[in-house]
């Protein structure tokens, strides 16, 4: 009898465990937990249940250093999300250390009405595609240049899209719900003649109030030439025109397509939070786990049968920003440098930086496809930094690096 008891007390021990932990929120990203705890009144490292998410209806957290949505779908009856930028009167501008690249937490929100995302690194929206109630949409200064799903969108009264890398706005003229008194602002960006003189107009003949600039901005050109072999690269540019036809490399198949396909051996990335690493072999990996969305800061490892160059016109990745963050995770990195900062001109100055210094075991690199290991000043890897170059970097403990300076 006592057996039978023991056992039967553990059994519903487990089931009891179990049910706990269905119900609690895994929250990854330390600076969402902490705005979601702050705006439910709980206590640091509580318990988030599932319950508890439901009853959140809006949510501030501009310039929070926010990068992972993760745990944010359990927020069902959300009505209003501000990741965006803040005001920030000592520097005397909008400033958004969030640097969120991933909306998929949010394609189950429906009942979002107001979504704010602006100053972000956002190339996806495919994820919103099922959010038809929202009526203001902020996604200004990101990296988009296809804005398809929003022509699905039908209670959208005002959309910013300011400072993107845009040049088709027919989804906008297909929203029917677009009209009278509503508002669209899709300034700076490079729209094409077809935008400007057909799409706006037409906009703007069912009493849209556009806003845009008639000017299509110089783009900036990086010739990306790939030795046979193994290379570590970076895309340096928000690519709008590949060898002067236009196409976007959003994601590694683009960017194994603007190689030229059939000469690529392989790409690879690396996800250092779920330390696991991608690989890219060709068509059958469209759109597999290994077709990743590049990010402002990702490094690519790449395996070419032949030699190939390829030239890329585009926008600098933080456009209208000087500032960004280099995040390095405890363990190895694959990364590149989003701005050409001027303490950083050969590889050892990373070593300088806070974040790096004392902190950083080794540097790895690829100069004419060979490897070479930079972990002091004049190792023979301690060559000069040029835009497209990634980096292996290994250091000790995870750190937030902010580097400054103009687009490459």
């Amino acid at each position: 009898m006592i057996l039978r008891l023991v056992l039967l007390i553990n059994l519903l021990l487990t089931v009891g465990v179990g049910f706990t932990s269905a119900q609690t929120v895994s929250i990854t990203d330390p600076n969402l937990r902490a705005a979601i705890e702050d705006t439910l009144g709980k206590r640091g490292g509580a318990p988030i249940t599932q319950t508890e998410m439901a009853t959140l209806t809006e949510l501030r957290a501009p310039n929070a250093d926010i990068t992972d949505l993760a745990g944010l779908e359990a927020a069902t009856n959300l009505a209003r999300l501000d990741l965006g930028d803040a005001y920030v009167a000592l520097e005397g501008r909008f400033i958004n250390s969030n640097s969120i690249s991933n909306l998929s937490p949010l394609e189950g929100l429906t009942q979002l009405t107001r979504l704010d995302l602006e100053g972000n690194q956002i190339r996806d929206l495919s994820p919103l595609a099922g959010l038809i109630n929202l009526v203001i949409l902020e996604l200004g200064t990101n990296a988009i240049s296809d804005i398809t799903v929003l022509s699905g969108l039908t209670n959208l009264f005002s959309v910013r899209l300011w400072n993107n890398n845009i040049s088709d706005i027919s989804p906008l003229v297909a929203n029917s719900g677009l009209g009278q008194g509503e508002e669209v602002n899709v300034s700076e960006n490079p729209l094409s003649d077809t935008s400007i003189n057909i799409h706006i107009p037409a906009l703007q003949s069912r009493g849209v109030e556009v806003h845009f600039s008639n000017l299509k901005p110089v783009l900036a050109e990086y010739l990306l030439a790939l030795p046979a072999g193994l290379s570590l690269i970076h895309i340096p540019l928000k690519v709008v025109t590949v060898d002067g036809l236009t196409k976007t490399i959003i994601t590694i198949g683009d960017l194994y397509d603007a190689l030229g396909g059939s000469t690529v051996n392989f790409l690879i990335t690396y996800d250092p939070v779920a330390q696991e690493w991608f690989a890219y072999f060709g068509d059958a990996a469209k759109n597999g786990p290994g077709d990743r969305a590049l990010t402002d800061g990702m490094g690519i490892l790449v395996g070419m049968l032949v030699p190939v160059s390829v030239r890329l016109n585009g926008n600098p990745l933080l456009m209208g920003k000087k500032e960004g963050t280099v995040v390095l995770y405890a363990g190895l990195n694959l990364l590149g440098l989003p701005l050409k900062d001027e303490r950083i001109t050969r590889v050892s100055d990373l070593l300088t930086l806070d974040g790096f210094l004392d902190n950083t075991l080794a540097i790895v690199l690829t100069e004419a496809g060979e490897f070479k290991l930079v972990a002091r000043a004049n190792d023979p890897g301690d060559i000069e930094v040029k835009e497209g170059q990634g980096f292996i970097v290994i250091v000790e403990r995870a750190a937030r690096v902010s580097i400054s300076g103009d687009g490459w």
